[in-house]
């Protein structure tokens, strides 16, 4: 019936939009994980210069 048909077409396009959704949030998950990586290898490299710094200085 045309109900039926509706019902399908509003089931097919909610999977649709689903599915998009999850990747948009998968990857905006990953590239806060890469964000995350990248200020903790800036932090690690801040230290490690700070150490170097006074290391220097106290010399």
């Amino acid at each position: 019936t045309k109900q039926n048909v509706f019902q399908e077409a509003e089931a097919e396009v909610a999977k649709e939009l689903t599915d998009k959704f999850k990747r948009a949030l998968k990857t905006k998950l990953h590239e806060k994980a890469k964000a995350q990586q990248l200020l903790k290898n800036i932090d690690r490299e801040i230290e490690e210069l700070r150490l170097e710094i006074s290391h220097e200085l106290g010399e």
